[in-house]
């Protein structure tokens, strides 16, 4: 099981300074695999801490997309990804769990929360303007 199918970075240099690149991390998972959505999301959470060093709570919402179950999570705060040394102060995480019939697809950008805002409506026009087709994962 691959758990990354794809990673590109996403960089912000609209503001005239060169911000450091958040990740977009698109994974694809059979049924059964990957564990659940509300898993992952606990998953994610645990990655999150507010600067008190409680956990970040996420905001969560759902939606149909093209006939998808669509779960959508925000999380800020300071990220310790999994194998990361230090945690990142003012990250950003804006997931998309798209359940489908025989697969569900993640789709996370993740990084530094300046990054993560100046590509929101981005991300947001990319999960809204979903349509699959046929089954990604054989």
């Amino acid at each position: 099981m691959q758990f990354r199918t794809l990673q590109y970075q996403v960089c912000n240099s609209g503001s005239g300074k060169v911000a450091p690149c958040a990740d977009l991390i698109v994974s694809v998972f059979k049924m059964g695999d990957g564990g659940s959505v509300d898993a992952n999301i606990g998953r994610w959470k645990n990655q999150f801490q507010n600067v008190d060093g409680t956990l970040a709570e996420p905001t969560r919402s759902q939606r149909v997309v093209a006939g998808a179950s669509v779960t959508r999570v925000d999380l800020k705060g300071a990220w310790k990804g999994m194998g990361m040394g230090e945690a990142q102060n003012n990250s950003e995480q804006l997931a998309a769990a798209i359940e489908l019939p025989q697969e569900t697809i993640y789709i996370r950008m993740v990084g530094p929360e300046s990054t993560v805002e100046a590509a929101r409506k981005d991300f947001e026009a990319m999960v809204d303007g979903l349509a699959p087709r046929a089954p990604l994962v054989k």
